[in-house]
């Protein structure tokens, strides 16, 4: 294409007289393409007239670049250029040590059977409840999040580690490489994400970490699991705690037993994920169908839900009306569980809910 250009541009309607003069034009022309391109790797070329060059018309500060590349007068062995974008592996001499052991476990929170619901949950059962084909909890959480202000993250690529991913001395390394950093950006406190197996190697090096001879400002690093496995843990953690509770039955009408077991597991991400809000989307109909609503408050609802997607939503959910009928609800959830949480899930399963939202 930029052969066609160059050659209509700079032909006009002169004749070729001979081969000879056609082949010289021929180089002419690709001697001026690559040259274009060369300069292309220094100066904006989008400066450039496209009929030919002129020098003459545009200012120097339009096409020159702003960096100058000096010459190189000895070009540098590969072994140096390999090295560039790499990070020197350091090595961490404590591996026998479990530093886990040292780690103290507490609880900070008391224990409460406080129930606590968030407006737009609330409100997302509600719709489900009136209309079973209205949106999911994804689509309903992202048209209710349309007009929240937001900032975009930036990703920046950061040097390699030259060692096997798993091994203590690249985890160290990468911990001492984000402390450095930390402390170039005049932080307190950095972040380090791994997956669950390196994150696990990564808290043992931390709790092997002196205090009082911290030579890498390793104090500053704090080691979090990735929110992919952090949620597998959390779903294990509650099929751990509603073993026997009928939670299981539950699940075996969405899918099989062999299923049902590696979804409470925490192990079928996927299958977890969907069974849970089935049980809860089950559990709310039961809670709606049997408590009494005004029919004032069904249209404050019903006027709610209508705003879904607008600016107006946000203010919605911290209205007082709702938040009025939220705690009807969980008051209505409080006497249901003197029911049992059993007797609770066995009227689920005797009216078929949570088939029918399967289905």
């Amino acid at each position: 294409m930029a052969l066609q250009v160059r050659s209509s541009a700079k032909s006009g309607t002169k004749k070729i007289k001979s081969k000879e003069d056609e082949r010289s034009r021929i180089v002419e022309m690709a001697a001026e393409i690559l040259l274009e391109d060369i300069r292309s790797k220094v100066y904006d070329t989008k400066y450039f007239p496209r009929n030919g060059w002129n020098y003459g018309c545009y200012p120097a500060s339009s096409v020159t670049s702003k960096k100058t590349i000096s010459r190189l007068k000895q070009i540098p062995s590969s072994e140096e250029i390999g090295e560039i974008g790499f990070v020197n592996l350091k090595r961490f001499e404590n591996k026998n040590f479990d530093g886990l052991k040292t780690v103290e476990i507490e609880d900070i929170l008391d224990v409460t059977d406080n129930y606590e619901m968030s407006s737009a949950d609330f409100t997302w059962f509600y719709s489900k409840f009136t209309n079973s084909k209205s949106d999911g909890w994804n689509g309903f959480m992202e048209k209710s999040h349309n007009n929240v202000a937001y900032h975009s993250s930036k990703i920046i690529p950061v040097p390699f580690i030259k060692n096997p991913p798993s091994d203590y001395d690249t985890i160290f390394t990468s911990l001492v490489e984000a402390a450095k950093q930390c402390q170039k950006q005049v932080q307190k406190i950095v972040f380090v994400t791994f997956d669950q197996p390196l994150y696990h190697k990564a808290r043992e090096i931390l709790a092997s970490i002196d205090l009082d001879n911290d030579l890498y400002n390793l104090s500053s690093v704090q080691v979090r699991l990735g929110g992919f496995h952090l949620l597998m843990s959390f779903l294990g953690a509650i099929g751990f705690i509603m073993d026997g509770s009928g939670l299981k039955e539950a699940f075996c009408e969405i899918y099989a037993e062999n299923s049902s077991e590696k979804a409470l597991s925490g192990h079928a991400y996927a299958r977890a994920i969907r069974g849970h809000f089935l049980v809860q989307l089950a559990l709310s109909e039961l809670i709606f169908s049997s408590m009494e609503l005004s029919d004032t408050e069904k249209g404050l609802m019903d006027t709610f839900l209508l705003d879904l997607g607008t600016e107006h939503f946000g203010d919605n959910l911290h209205h007082e009306d709702l938040k009025t009928i939220k705690d009807k609800f969980i008051e209505h959830l409080t006497s249901i569980q003197k029911r049992s949480y059993r007797k609770t899930l066995d009227t689920v399963l005797a009216n078929g809910l949570i088939s029918k939202r399967f289905h």
